[in-house]
Formats: C-alpha cells, structure tokens, sequence
C-alpha cells in the first residue's frame, strides 16, 4: 500500500470503524441540526460502510422515538 502506514490485510477490513463511531455519534447527538453549516469529509476509506451506517442509523433512531412515546 502507499504511504507510510503499516497496514495489514486484516486491518483493512476495520478501519472505518472509528470514523463511522465517531460519524454516528455526531448524529445521533444532533449536531446536523444544530450546525446545519457543518461540513465534512471521511476520506481514503470508500464508502461501502456508509449504507450499512445509516440503515444502522435508521434503527436506533427508531428506537429512540418509540422509547420516547412509550414512557
């Protein structure tokens, strides 16, 4: 691989996980709505994981909403 990191073929498979951690829990915080100017970038990751993300998403949101009006 290019650059100077020392990636191993496991690892590949895992590095999204943090920016997608971080990504979602941006989200489900709010930050979108507070900051509708906020901009940003995931770069040299692709983006197979970001369907999966939002579906992920999606349910938790549902989840929350349902917890919210049944209580």
């Amino acid at each position: 691989m290019a650059g100077g990191e020392n990636l191993r073929t496991k690892d590949v498979a895992v590095l999204h996980q943090g920016p997608e951690t971080f990504i979602s829990m941006m989200m489900i915080d709010g930050a979108s709505e507070r900051f509708a100017q906020l901009r940003g970038a995931c770069v040299e990751l692709a983006v197979g994981w970001v369907p999966s993300m939002l579906v992920r998403l999606d349910c938790v949101l549902k989840a929350l909403e349902q917890n919210r009006y049944e209580s």
